[in-house]
């Protein structure tokens, strides 16, 4: 036998053209097609093989050609231009935040996320959280947000999807070459790897780091695979979302524990604590720690200070969603932790009780109780939100408990299209994209011609279409042929595409309710449709499981074969070719279990017609213009009913609806009536649902006053802290002797009867025992209706004397009120200075 060695050559750029890999690591590149583009004219087929990953590029790049470049004056005038306009967009001090917060520019904002989808290049991400926190990564660089990312990194990303020939998901793992990808390894001051040790029962886990550039804010990754961990922990970050309860809790310090060591190591002060779902939470542990022992605050001090610089966003709507853990479990992990917090275990998991249930450790509920600003992702799941954790707020009405909302939006650069981006750049001023958040930029779309933006639209879905022939003909268990792909789809079709993760509230079989009604759209030779679904199902949710397979089912069978299609192993370019070369993005959840649903949005600004429950983004961003709402607005108890109801608005719209109007065209083919469509879609969702929107709300209503009440508490080494702290202390000891005995002279709340437009003096007496009268705030409520209140109109009233022995009058003239019932109470709350929400304490008396 011959004995072999390897040879191994680096890959090779001219010293002329050094700018070009230097900047394949910056996710910039991803959301700029200039850049691709230039590799296009390098090597467009080597392009297309290397699947656009520029470092697959650069290994079999010929060494040859690049030589031969160097002396193409037109080659090197488009080289310089990609690489200026990278230079000028990292250099600038012209952002939205250096105008808007000119003060605020040496902060800096911590964000935590499970997951980040960036690009395909780097999976490292499942679905439509990471590519949230993907976009709002893109969206805060170029808003010029002093933001730093924390996630893991993880070897084997998420699973890869199969479907076999019985049409069952089957999972696979890959292991991602990090020579390959957009990421550095960390440094220390030796040019060592810098690493963060993590404590676990019994040992230390080491953390090496990685780097990705994402404009001009990096992103760090914690690894434990490294040779100083044993083999079980080297295999903690290895895939999204594996493991058992235990991987949870381990990933989840690493995560939260780890981030926070890390920017210390790294010597990043920073201001405020984004953390992007529960996950994140044990980020609290870390910051009380730092406070108690290098601060000397006590807990409750501490536990101020934290709550101050941390903020919290839940993206569940379903208590299923939340990480919980066993108490057993949470003890095990945290006990060194409480340790050194100076309280008991039960008093510290009283913070992360699961519904009053201290024998499970909820992860949302702990960052909600130790969070300034709290906020869901759209107003609908805003609502959902505040009456999903309404138990921590018990006596408050539903939408008075402090969840805002803030919804969510897409980095539009990195999901329109290149052939509609070049529409814009002709119709619309030049500097559009500065202005992505801003309506009077989207307005401009009516300046497109009908034709050209049909045009347009038709070629984007030729390739996109042609992409998915490619899909099915690579597919592992495929036996189709090219020439048989060729057969597959019609680009002249209404093209109807599904595409989210396989969770059974998302009903991806609904539009298969009634298969005879759905096979007389999918025959018709005249007006034809075609339906296109995607997505994974977690390996562990049979149910949805079983809903991919009904699809492929269906797919092979006749009359539907050819004319549905289920495209294995989405990810972010599969997606990016469906919202952008689809006719109509179905989306039909359960109501209202759709937190948000940025897909929807993405399709949105491409001229894809939205077709969707009234949920989640949809259910505000409808305007009775642009798109079409399935069923209606109301709660269901009857799955079966609201399946029935729902499936039939499906199939009665696309009938009387949608494909007449889809193909009612004129002399020149252009369906008009659908165009205008179109161009509703892209102007009313253009600013409106844009992650830079998303973003300069987060900073206006989040990011800049949390730093501001910061900066406060920490003052005159945490003197705000320590008064708070006391405050709230001393307030709930004192707080039950607390009462509301007298209105108007009487002792009941008794029924009055106003004339209309009249205004009314009320008077009410409090025993405030020994509290002062400047610790709380006195409220008169007034609500319309005669059931309970939910959002009632208050009415702060003014102290008036001492009566006697701690009774206390107060006053206020009650506002003239429209004919009607009126339900009507009082209530007192804390007041202090330093409180964001007066609700933060959960201190509540009503009368």
């Amino acid at each position: 036998m011959i004995r072999k060695g390897k040879i191994t050559v680096e890959s090779y750029m001219p010293e002329e053209l050094k700018g070009l890999k230097e900047l394949a690591y910056n996710i910039w590149w991803t959301y700029n097609s200039e850049y691709i583009d230039l590799l296009s004219y390098i090597d467009p087929d080597l392009v297309k093989r290397c699947s656009s990953n520029p470092f697959v590029f650069f290994e079999k790049v010929s060494i040859k050609r690049l030589h031969e470049l160097i002396n193409n004056s037109g080659f090197m005038e488009k080289y310089a231009g990609v690489i200026n306009h990278f230079e000028e967009y990292m250099k600038s001090s012209d952002t939205w935040f250096d105008k808007t917060y000119p003060g605020h520019k040496d902060r800096k904002i911590a964000y935590f996320s499970a997951e980040y989808g960036l690009h395909e290049v780097l999976p490292t991400y499942s679905g439509g959280l990471g590519v949230l926190s993907g976009d709002h990564m893109k969206s805060a660089s170029d808003m010029g947000i002093p933001m730093v990312g924390i996630g893991l990194f993880y070897k084997h990303g998420y699973f890869n999807q199969t479907v076999n020939y019985e049409g069952w998901q089957q999972s696979g793992y890959s292991t991602l070459d990090t020579s390959l990808l957009p990421m550095r390894l960390v440094l220390d001051d030796s040019d060592k790897p810098l690493t963060v040790k993590i404590d676990f029962p019994g040992r230390k886990v080491t953390l090496r780091v990685w780097s990705v550039a994402v404009g001009r804010i990096t992103l760090y990754y914690l690894d434990s695979d490294n040779d100083l961990n044993n083999p079980a922990d080297r295999e903690l970050t290895s895939s999204l979302y594996g493991g058992n309860s235990e991987t949870r809790i381990q990933q989840e310090m690493l995560m939260g524990i780890g981030g926070v060591k890390l920017l210390d190591e790294l010597g990043i002060d920073c201001d405020i604590y984004h953390l992007n779902e529960g996950h994140q939470a044990f980020v609290i542990l870390e910051l009380l720690k730092k406070f108690i022992t290098k601060e000397s605050l006590s807990f409750n001090e501490a536990k101020q200070a934290v709550t101050a610089k941390t903020l919290f966003t839940t993206h569940t709507p379903v208590p299923a969603g939340i990480d919980v853990f066993s108490a057993y479990l949470a003890e095990k992990y945290l006990h060194s932790y409480i340790e050194k917090f100076g309280i008991t275990k039960e008093e510290f998991f009283q913070f992360a009780s699961n519904f009053n249930d201290t024998s499970h450790f909820n992860m949302a509920a702990l960052a909600l109780n130790f969070s300034s600003f709290k906020n869901g992702v759209s107003r609908l799941h805003g609502q959902v939100s505040r009456s999903l954790f309404s138990w921590l707020w018990p006596d408050v009405p539903k939408e008075e408990i402090p969840i805002s909302h803030i919804t969510n939006g897409i980095h539009t650069l990195s999901w329109i299209n290149p052939k509609l981006r070049s529409l814009f750049d002709k119709y619309f001023d030049r500097n559009w994209r500065k202005g992505i958040h801003e309506q009077q930029v989207w307005e401009m779309v009516s300046k497109i011609p009908d034709d050209e933006i049909w045009v347009a639209h038709n070629e984007i879905k030729k390739d996109s279409i042609d992409c998915f022939r490619k899909s099915l003909v690579n597919s592992m268990e495929s036996s189709v042929t090219p020439d048989e792909a060729d057969l597959i789809l019609d680009k002249d079709a209404l093209t109807i595409g599904f595409a989210r993760r396989f969770a059974t509230y998302k009903r991806a079989t609904l539009i298969f309710r009634d298969l005879e009604r759905l096979k007389k759209l999918i025959t018709s030779t005249k007006r034809p449709i075609q339906i296109i679904f995607a997505g994974k199902a977690h390996p562990a949710d049979r149910q949805g499981q079983e809903f991919i397979k009904r699809i492929v089912e269906i797919s092979r069978q006749e009359p539907f074969k050819g004319k549905i299609l289920f495209l294995e192993n989405y990810n972010i370019l599969i997606a990016r070719h469906l919202v952008q070369g689809v006719d109509i993005w179905l989306n039909n959840p359960r109501r209202p279990l759709e937190a948000s649903g940025t897909s929807g949005q993405k399709a949105a600004i491409n001229g894809v017609v939205n077709f969707s429950v009234s949920d989640g983004w949809w259910h505000e961003g409808y305007n009775g213009h642009n798109g079409f709402v399935i069923g209606r607005e109301e709660a269901y108890t009857n799955h079966q009913l609201e399946d029935d109801h729902d499936s039939i608005s499906i199939y009665s719209q696309l009938e009387n609806d949608i494909i007449p109007m889809f193909f009612d065209r004129n002399e020149r083919n252009v369906p008009h009536r659908w165009v205008k469509l179109m161009k509703e879609s892209i102007r009313s969702c253009g600013a409106k649902y844009s992650s830079d929107r998303m973003i300069k709300d987060y900073t206006d209503m989040m990011y800049v006053p949390a730093i501001d009440h910061s900066d406060l508490m920490e003052s005159n080494a945490n003197e705000n802290s320590k008064k708070l702290a006391e405050y709230a202390s001393s307030l709930s000891s004192r707080w039950n002797g607390l009462n509301i005995y007298s209105f108007n002279g009487s002792l009941n709340l008794t029924a009055m009867d106003i004339k209309p437009g009249a205004s009314s003096e009320v008077f009410v007496d409090l025993y405030l025992a020994d509290v002062k009268p400047s610790e709380v705030l006195v409220q008169l409520c007034i609500e319309k209706g005669d059931g309970d209140f939910h959002f009632p109109e208050t009415h702060e009233m003014s102290y008036i004397k001492d009566i006697l022995n701690g009774c206390h009058r107060y006053h206020v003239v009650m506002p003239a009120l429209d004919t009607g019932k009126y339900l009507y109470s009082f209530r007192i709350l804390p007041k202090h200075e330093h409180l964001v929400s007066a609700f933060d304490l959960k201190l509540i008396r009503w009368a």
